[in-house]
């Protein structure tokens, strides 16, 4: 491979990173005084109540393989005949 295309693949990663962080931190700043203890709290809840079902549906796939199948391929039939 080429050293200057990998010097600039590198750097252009490098440069998106620093603006992604910049701009997480502008976003920090004006959600700073948004952010009571009651919020974040509400917030925590939800966020875990999503992990709790999102790993029950893994751990679901992976006990039941066949029967999620056979679920998605219903889902996507329906999906189908509604034009999605």
């Amino acid at each position: 491979m080429d050293a200057n295309r990998m010097i600039v693949f590198f750097g252009s990663i490098l440069g998106v990173c620093m603006v992604v962080d910049i701009f997480k931190i502008l976003l920090a700043k004006k959600l700073n005084n948004k952010l009571t203890p009651d919020r974040i709290y509400r917030m925590k809840k939800a966020i875990s109540l999503l992990l709790i079902v999102f790993g029950i549906f893994l751990v679901a796939q992976g006990l039941i393989p066949e029967e999620i199948k056979e679920i998605k391929e219903t889902l996507e039939k329906v999906a189908a005949l509604y034009g999605n």
